[in-house]
């Protein structure tokens, strides 16, 4: 824009500017970030891409292989950073180091130099990652200091709470994770989606073992058998359905037994409890209804089997979860103990 300019209407003040040049320089992106820096303005955009033009708008150098996400905002160094060109070039691009802030919760440091140096990368150092929306689930590793948790976007990330660093991250293509557990011994990450998906991952790569979807409503919670050999998964819809590892014919592959309608509402806790073929597995609704599960009946032809429910509910008064008594607390007769809570508090 320009401010005071001889070619104004005439009635125009003083103080009327009138666009003096008007350019598109982000294709199909919205510009994010404007500065300028030395002779050069400078623009980041929402498609993550840094460009330099001159005072003529005309394209001096681009960043486009950050892949840190859309830009917010941009940084310089005080100082320009020394350039190793052996003679003097003035066609040669120059500007100070800079840094880059995304909406992806990163922060990005480039080398300038890097536009001239072929052999230089181009990707940028990445000073930080952080955790962008609100954590959906969260799961603590039982072996190492790690936890997973997940956000928005789908994203997964594995930190070390000892060090105070990102250990992995996975992005979840039009998938959102809601609920992870790790598998006691530590080998297997199970995480479930909204739209009802299983996926069990290996944690030290975050890369899928196998996926299931045999539900379509959002995953409420997720247990382990103590044994790791069984996975159980309740949903939005009162459904509760479990895979197991090595159970038909495929001895080296989990698979789906089957699940159960079991209550009318939502499932507000899941634990399993025991060992070997006493090990059983409970369910407690929102219905009031603690349900009791028939693991050693249940088949792939069979699908999942019930042994008894019991109601629970107080008056008007909601199941709000589900957790199993340490084992030094025992009941009356010496048994395991299991606790609910309800909204009466």
């Amino acid at each position: 824009w320009e401010e005071g300019s001889p070619l104004a209407e005439p009635s125009a003040r003083p103080t009327d500017r009138r666009a003096v040049k008007i350019l598109r320089i982000h294709l199909e992106a919205s510009i994010t970030a404007l500065t300028t820096v030395d002779r050069f303005i400078v623009s980041g955009g929402s498609d993550g891409c840094i460009r330099f033009y001159d005072a003529k708008l005309r394209l001096a150098a681009w960043f486009d292989e950050m892949q840190g996400g859309p830009v917010m905002s941009i940084s310089f160094a005080a100082a320009k950073a020394p350039m190793m060109w052996d003679v003097e070039d003035s066609e040669r691009f120059s500007a100070p180091d800079f840094v880059i802030a995304t909406s992806s919760a990163r922060i990005v440091a480039m080398k300038s130099e890097s536009f001239e140096r072929v052999e230089m990368s181009r990707t940028g150092e990445q000073v930080l990652e952080g955790i962008f929306g609100r954590v959906e689930a969260l799961a603590s590793h039982p072996m190492r200091p790690e936890f997973c948790c997940t956000g928005a976007q789908g994203f997964l990330w594995v930190w070390n709470y000892s060090t105070k660093q990102l250990v992995r991250t996975r992005e979840f293509e039009m998938l959102r994770v809601c609920e992870l557990k790790y598998s006691p011994d530590g080998s297997l990450l199970a995480a479930g989606c909204t739209n009802g998906t299983l996926r069990l991952l290996n944690p030290n790569t975050l890369e899928d073992v196998q996926a299931f979807r045999f539900s379509t409503g959002r995953t409420l919670h997720l247990a382990f058998a103590p044994d790791c050999q069984t996975v159980a998964q309740a949903d939005s819809n009162g459904f509760v359905a479990i895979v197991t590892y090595g159970h038909g014919r495929s001895k080296d592959k989990w698979e789906f037994i089957g699940k159960h309608g079991t209550h009318t509402a939502g499932i507000s806790g899941l634990v399993f409890q025991g060992l070997g073929k006493g090990t059983k597995l409970y369910s407690l609704g929102l219905d009031g209804r603690l349900v009791e599960y028939d693991l050693a009946g249940s088949s792939i032809g069979a699908g999942l089997k019930l042994t008894q429910h019991t109601h629970i509910g107080r008056g008007t008064c909601v199941p709000t979860a589900l957790a199993l008594a340490p084992p030094h607390i025992k009941g009356p007769s010496g048994g395991p103990l299991l606790i609910t809570v309800d909204s009466g508090y």
